[in-house]
């Protein structure tokens, strides 16, 4: 699964004291990110049905992620080119994902200039008894839009060798308000070669935490193969060292965590009673806190973390056995689904 490993080199680990630094930070970075969740329409079509149309401003090259929600039936979501006065992009396939239907539209700016994201919904007479073939009048709903710009300004893309933790950290938490679309990425080979949909990535410009860990890009989610519901999910991640090792960095970054993020967990499963899964040592979840409007649109099951406020979440596993094993950090993934990519 992961034979294209991007090993980092030439980056220097400064190690900081607890305590004696800053949180972490999603403003450090070159990605410029807004969200916005559950646009509602303000219109009503000639056939009586809700329809939104939000103008955007993009810059060539900026990526815009959108998805509708409806407990009703099929939507459709347009990006409309008021210049050439014409659909350019159009999602018209509903993805069925209970309690709710889902359409996602995403799509690269071709120029500099304002365009249209536009709504539609119209919910078909359903079929109620069928031996009699009577038919439900259809049912109106009030879809709502949710959507995610996402901005590479290639110009503070920079990375600096000399970084300590905290800003890597940093570097890595910006890039995640953009669910990771914006950064610039090469996909792995041999994927590639299958035709099949591609589920890794390696960033051109990795960063990584520590000397000693690759760095790749994970595709995640349901629906991943025509990307409806999938995520990205950033990746840092040792060899297998022999245990003491990999115990040893699994501490130092337990203890370089804590003081720069704002919420944290160790798991404790030397308790018997404590369910683990195969090959599961050691866990310890730590978060940022971010302001909703900076939380793509991409993730699942985002925790809150007071009013207007989400939590970016950064897991960090010991995995292996007492033999050998490898530590693991992984960002923007806040369920346990690394443990279905065959660790």
């Amino acid at each position: 699964m992961f034979k294209s490993i991007a090993w980092v080199t030439g980056f220097l680990f400064a190690a900081v004291v607890a305590g004696a630094q800053t949180k972490a930070s999603i403003d450090e970075g070159p990605v410029d990110a807004l969200s916005r969740y559950d646009v509602k329409p303000r219109k009503v079509s000639t056939n009586g049905y809700p329809y939104m149309q939000e103008a955007v401003y993009l810059h060539k090259g900026d990526w815009l992620v959108t998805r509708n929600r409806s407990r009703e039936g099929v939507t459709s979501i347009y990006v409309y080119d008021r210049q050439a006065k014409k659909y350019i992009r159009a999602a018209e396939d509903t993805t069925s994902r209970s309690p709710s239907y889902e359409t996602t539209l995403t799509w690269v700016a071709e120029r500099s200039d304002s365009f249209d994201i536009m709504l539609a919904g119209r919910f078909p007479k359903r079929i109620v008894d069928e031996d009699d073939y009577w038919e439900e009048a259809p049912k109106k709903d009030t879809p709502k839009l949710s959507y995610t710009i996402g901005i590479l300004r290639s110009a503070k893309a920079t990375v600096n060798p000399a970084w300590d933790f905290r800003k890597r950290l940093s570097y890595v938490a910006n890039h995640w308000t953009a669910g990771f679309t914006a950064m610039p990425r090469t996909a792995n080979e041999e994927q590639q070669k299958t035709g099949k949909p591609i589920r890794e990535y390696v960033p051109e410009t990795p960063v990584a935490v520590l000397n000693e860990m690759g760095v790749s890009i994970q595709v995640f989610g349901y629906g991943y193969k025509n990307k409806g519901n999938a995520h990205q999910a950033y990746f840092m991640f040792t060899a297998d060292d022999p245990y003491a090792k990999a115990k040893s960095n699994f501490d130092k970054l337990v203890a370089l965590l804590k003081p720069i993020t704002d919420f944290g967990e160790v798991k404790n499963l030397n308790d018997p009673n404590s369910l683990r899964r195969v090959g599961e040592l050691a866990t310890a979840r730590f978060a940022l806190k971010v302001p909703r409007h900076k939380a793509p649109i991409d993730y699942w099951f985002l925790e809150d973390a007071g009013k207007g406020f989400k939590k970016l979440p950064i897991s960090l596993f010991l995995f292996g056995d007492k033999q050998k094993a490898k530590v693991m950090i992984v960002m923007g993934e806040a369920s346990d689904d690394i443990y279905d990519m065959g660790w």
